[in-house]
This record gives C-alpha cells, sequence and structure tokens, in this order.
C-alpha cells in the first residue's frame, strides 16, 4: 500500500512537473496590447464589482451578458495585475476561449508563462474544456522531430 502512495505521489510530481515545462516558453502567446488607460481600469473596476460572485448568496446561480469588449478589457486588467500579464477573451456560441501570457521573473526555463483555456457553458456551471500550453507544445513536437535531411 505504502509502495502505491509512493507511485501516486512521484506521478503527481512528474505530471506537475511536465505541466509546468509545456507551459513555459521564450515567447509570449498574447502579444504585448496597448496600455491600459485611466477609463479602460475605471470601467474593469466596475465590470468585476458589478459581476462579483462573492456578492451573491450561497448556491445562486446567475446569467449576465457582457458584450467581449467588456470581457477581455476586465481580463486584460486582471491578468496586468499579475506579473505584467496579457489576456484575450474570444467569445462564441456556447463558450469562450482565454489566452493570457504572464511574464516569468529569469529562469532556465522560458521567459513566459502561457494558458490557452476552452471554457464551454453546461447546465450548471462553466466546464473548462481544454488547456493547452500552445507554443510549448509545438517547441516539444520540434525538438522531438529530427531536421530533414
Amino acid at each position: 500500500m505504502i509502495r502505491l502512495f509512493l507511485w501516486l505521489c512521484l506521478a503527481l510530481i512528474g505530471a506537475a512537473g511536465l505541466s509546468v515545462w509545456l507551459m513555459v516558453a521564450d515567447e509570449a502567446l498574447v502579444a504585448e496590447q496597448r496600455a491600459l488607460t485611466a477609463a479602460d481600469i475605471e470601467r474593469a473596476h466596475r465590470i468585476i464589482k458589478r459581476n462579483d460572485p462573492r456578492a451573491m448568496r450561497s448556491g445562486t446561480l446567475r446569467s449576465i451578458a457582457l458584450a467581449q469588449q467588456d470581457v477581455s478589457l476586465a481580463a486584460s486588467y486582471l491578468a496586468s495585475q499579475v506579473r505584467r500579464g496579457q489576456a484575450q477573451v474570444a467569445l462564441h456560441n456556447g463558450g469562450a476561449s482565454v489566452r493570457a501570457t504572464f511574464a516569468l521573473p529569469a529562469n532556465p526555463l522560458g521567459r513566459y508563462l502561457n494558458l490557452d483555456m476552452v471554457v464551454s457553458e453546461s447546465a450548471r456551471l462553466p466546464r473548462t474544456g481544454s488547456w493547452i500550453a500552445a507554443s510549448s507544445i509545438c517547441r516539444a513536437v520540434a525538438t522531438s522531430t529530427p531536421p530533414p535531411t
């Protein structure tokens, strides 16, 4: 039983390490966007405050309607609060695609943490369909594929 537990712990540590390696890259997934203006920041604050789920009673579900521009603005503002982050949100029928890039301190793995996530609506709560580290996956394929001769 202890041996199984140790193997499980080792597998979890390995999976976490692989996940980090796949998400860290030298190139940003989201290109640097224009700087947020004071008006942008004020609008993002209003959007976030008006739709803060912590203000709802426990167990309450609520639908909101926001334009793609407002969702992207709020995401960009929130990302900018973490390590010079950048974010983009693309709304589509039944869900959204969210991309984010965060600058990392100097390290041997890469300069950016890149996230690419798909969120889909469901009967109760939104669900995440996939997490992808696009540029890192390309890097992994490129390094594992021999060059053409």
